[in-house]
């Protein structure tokens, strides 16, 4: 028997807080492909947001892509963590990811004006930081939100998913539930990702890689398989609904 709301501790978190019916589920044709542009906000900060973005251009990059990250929010270090000495080419004087993916940092304007700073053609990931104004956003994106799975952070994220789902996108979103320590998964990651299966279009939980966790450069080839496997996932084509866990080896 769930324990009432008002006496436990994890509020919005237990499924007896929520009292609306689940979705009706509509059969939707799946993307043939993921779309050319990515947004990906945090709910709060310190969700590991630009991280995922600056790892989601980079498997773009790999997978023979013309990538580019935009980081909008110019709060974090994830473009200098990634970057590598033979990434950089003097001729043109871009700097890139470990797989090449171009990396632009600090854009400022809106949304829009920035995507519109990527090459033309190019296979956008943009790290927009903390989620401000949905529904100013351009068209044809595709909506990655982070929550870390952590109890302030999952009920601070319900401003963030109500805007989205005011401005359309929260049905089609992706939502990442982030565990940045290893026991984060077991505590909150899981129950977090099932209260949040019946908003958003899908939601994948993203268990701790020691890798990323030591705070270093990051080595693509040394993520865990948790990782590797969500930066796969991310690109795959889904129905509304889609929600699972994404786990694998912390060794």
């Amino acid at each position: 028997m769930s324990t009432p709301a008002a006496s436990n501790g994890w509020g919005w978190l237990d499924a007896s807080t929520d009292d609306r019916p689940p979705a009706p589920v509509v059969a939707l044709p799946p993307r043939r492909r993921p779309a050319r542009t990515v947004v990906v906000v945090g709910a709060a900060g310190g969700a590991g947001t630009s991280v995922l973005s600056v790892l989601a251009a980079d498997a773009r990059a790999a997978a023979g892509q013309h990538a580019v990250w935009i980081d909008r929010s110019a709060t974090g270090d994830a473009a200098n963590r990634i970057t590598t000495p033979s990434g950089s080419d003097a001729a043109d004087a871009l700097v890139r990811s470990v797989s090449g993916a171009q990396l632009l940092t600090g854009e400022r304007g809106s949304l829009s004006e920035v995507v519109e700073t990527a090459p033309a053609g190019a296979s956008v990931v943009l790290d927009a930081g903390v989620l401000d104004d949905p529904a100013r956003w351009p068209g044809e994106v595709s909506v990655l939100l982070v929550i870390a799975a952590r109890p302030d952070t999952a009920n601070r994220s319900k401003a963030a998913l109500a805007a989205l789902d005011v401005a359309g996108l929260l049905e089609h979103a992706t939502v990442v539930v982030s565990c940045l320590d290893p026991w984060a998964a077991h505590l909150v990651g899981h129950r977090l990702t099932e209260a949040l299966s019946r908003r958003a279009g899908r939601v994948l939980l993203w268990d701790y890689d020691p890798h990323l966790g030591s705070g270093g450069p990051i080595d693509p080839a040394q993520l865990a398989s948790s990782t590797t496997l969500l930066l796969s996932r991310l690109e795959q084509p889904h129905l509304d609904g889609d929600a699972g866990s994404v786990a694998g080896e912390q060794s």
